[in-house]
Formats: C-alpha cells, sequence, structure tokens
C-alpha cells in the first residue's frame, strides 16, 4: 500500500503538519502521516527527529504540489 505513495511534504512539529494535512484532505487527497517520533512526549525536533512526512498517492502528486505552492508560503 505504502508504495502507492510518495512523500510530498516535511512538517517540522505537529501544528503545521496538521495544517498541511487539513488543506489536502479539504481537497479532496488522500494523506499518509509518518513520524518516528511521539509529539506528545517529545514536542520537539532534532535533526528530523519529531517531524512530520507527509505522502500523497503517486497518481496525486502533481495537484498536491501545485495546492501547496499556491496556498504554503
Amino acid at each position: 500500500m505504502t508504495e502507492d505513495y510518495v512523500m510530498i511534504y516535511e512538517a517540522w512539529g505537529e501544528e503545521e503538519e496538521k495544517v498541511i494535512e487539513g488543506l489536502l484532505r479539504a481537497s479532496g487527497i488522500d494523506v499518509l502521516v509518518k513520524s518516528h517520533v511521539t509529539p506528545l512526549t517529545h514536542p520537539f525536533t532534532i535533526n528530523g527527529l519529531g517531524s512530520f512526512r507527509i505522502f500523497v498517492r503517486r497518481q496525486d502528486k502533481e495537484i498536491a504540489e501545485s495546492i501547496l505552492k499556491e496556498k504554503v508560503p
């Protein structure tokens, strides 16, 4: 299943991740989020630990990137 997904964004906090995830989902794009650290236990990032990687289906990649380019500074 995850081989059909590609990473399109890396967020450096749960708040940022939720905004990006919500923006994509509101546009009808299925989102998969992965993180190596539980943010409520460790609410910080060091060298990528605690970051959130946001994935979309391969066929949605172009439209998702377009949405992010338009909406995210």
